[in-house]
This record gives structure tokens, sequence and C-alpha cells, in this order.
């Protein structure tokens, strides 16, 4: 049985960032199809999910060093980036770098912002991300008590060894 080793996020401008397995709780890719699509005169073969959900840790809110084509860096805080709403696909990093490559539903007129990007920092400071037209966080993670101690959040992230 395979593990999981991290999550990287690839964004519109073709910038990514990695998220350790450590940070990762429930997540949840569904109704996953194949598409072919000749793409700059290039065959591509996409796995694009229907809907996809995740929560990351409040320890994953960090910065990171993003280096830029011209050689040049900056410093990025990792839920700022994943609350731009412009990520365009997911790799499912496994303990033996194997890896499932998702693209998720991009909708609306902007080529910069998907309008089926959902965000929410709760209020204990975890980040919630919904990708979907149907699913909204409120819906998706109704029953969760995310802005509770008291719900499923703590029992999460004990079972992934994280000290709240």
């Amino acid at each position: 049985m395979k593990k999981l080793k991290e999550i990287v996020f690839g964004f519109e401008n073709c910038e990514s960032l990695s998220v350790d397995a450590k940070y990762i709780g429930n997540f949840s890719v569904t109704n996953v199809r194949k598409s072919i699509i000749r793409h700059y005169g290039d065959i591509r073969f996409m796995d694009i999910c229907d809907t996809f959900s995740i929560v990351v840790n409040k320890n994953a809110n960090t910065d990171y060093q993003v280096s830029v084509v011209e050689g040049n860096s900056y410093k990025q805080n990792t839920f700022d980036r994943l609350t731009n709403g412009d990520i365009v696909v997911i790799d499912i990093v496994y303990d033996d770098d194997s890896k499932d490559e998702i693209y998720v539903q991009w909708e609306g007129k902007s080529d910069y912002l998907n309008e089926t990007q959902k965000t929410y920092i709760s209020k204990l400071g975890d980040l919630f991300i919904v990708i979907s037209k149907e699913e909204t966080v409120e819906s998706f993670f109704e029953d969760w008590g995310i802005d509770s101690q008291d719900g499923y959040m703590d029992l999460m992230w004990r079972s992934n060894h994280i000290t709240l």
C-alpha cells in the first residue's frame, strides 16, 4: 500500500508549491475522467476531476522561497499562495515517488482566476480548499466542526501525529 509523500499544487502561472504529507488532512478527488487534448501541437493525456477538496494544517502556513526564471527569488506565504484562486493541477506524490497528476475544474471568464476554487481559513488556522462547480467549503465540510476544537479536526490531526 502506498503512502502519501506530498501534494504539489500547480498554478496558472506555471509556479508550483509542495505541501508535505504530514500537513495534509483529509482530501478527496472525485469523478476523475480521462481527456485527450491537443495543446500547441502536442497530444496531452489528462485526468480531470469534478471535485477536489483538501484540509491543510495551520503548521504548513510558512514562508517559502519562490524561484523566478530570471534567477531572482522572493519569499511567499503558503496560505496566501494557495488562496489566490488559480490552482490548475494537483500532483499526488507517493512514498515511492510515483504520482497521480489531476487537473481541476476551471470555470469563469478569467485566465487567471478559477471561479470554482473556494478557500477558507478556519478560526483554528487550518486551510480548507474546495474546487468544484457544485460544492463549497461550507457544504463539503459542514459536519466537520472546522471552527471547533471539539470537532473532527482534532481527531484528524492526531491521526496524522500533528501537535495542535
